[in-house]
């Protein structure tokens, strides 16, 4: 068995720029995601002003749209628009996202297998050997970027020392408009060119709701912590 510099468990957006970013400095990666690419990914997609300087290259191809603004709705119902000079975000859906994300590693020379999840991991005295439902694969160093439930996690005995407090989890849904509707809704200027994104508070326990504007949709979530949950739906 071939064993590499680095392998990276999870294909999101922090196992992909990971390995991307290693490949680009010499290293042998291989990066094994669970799922096929794209897939749905629960999240509202809004890429703020250090996220995008951090990806050095050109995004514009997948920006659904612009923001320049959030309007933060209050539990007393107050609203007020928070903006700075020079302020732009992006919002993008996370399957294209994720999935251009995925072919960038590639480009660098990342080993990317999609459709096998790792099942076990191993210490060996030099390195780990993953063990996955398809192939298997050793490295002198392992990235878990599987996420909050990932195997990586689970198996070297992080997960039980997050408390509820610190994990989060969150609901959202597209809502398919006509893209003259969203301008709309969702801009706040006359000529309706300044998108802005917003934020609700008091909606949930210890957490918020959103909606942000898409080019021909609304998306719409509600996130809060793991132990405030129950109500969530």
């Amino acid at each position: 068995m071939k064993i590499r510099d680095l392998l990276v468990i999870g294909g999101g957006p922090a196992g992909a720029v990971c390995a991307r970013r290693a490949a680009l400095n010499g290293l042998d990666v291989v990066l094994v995601e669970k799922h096929h690419h794209p897939r749905p990914k629960p999240c509202g997609g809004a890429l703020g002003p250090r996220t995008i300087a951090a990806l050095d290259y050109n995004l514009s191809h997948l920006v659904e749209r612009k923001f320049y603004a959030a309007k933060v709705h209050r539990p007393s119902g107050k609203t007020s628009t928070l903006t700075r000079k020079d302020l732009e975000g992006y919002l993008v859906k996370r399957n294209v996202f994720d999935s251009f994300l995925i072919d960038k590693a590639k480009e660098a020379g990342v080993e990317v297998v999609l459709d096998n999840e790792i099942v076990a991991i191993e210490q060996l005295r030099k390195g780990v050997r993953a063990l996955g439902v398809g192939d298997s694969y050793k490295a002198h160093l392992l990235v878990g970027a599987d996420g909050v439930n990932g195997i990586t996690s689970k198996q070297l005995d992080i997960r039980h020392h997050w408390s509820p407090e610190n994990v989060a989890v969150c609901i959202s849904a597209e809502v398919p408009l006509d893209s003259s509707e969203v301008e709309r809704i969702m801009t706040q200027d006359s000529e309706q060119t300044q998108s802005y994104v917003d934020l609700y508070y008091g909606l949930v326990e210890w957490g918020y709701g959103w909606c942000f504007p898409n080019r021909e949709s609304l998306n719409i979530g509600l996130g809060c912590r793991v132990d405030k949950a129950r109500g969530l739906r």
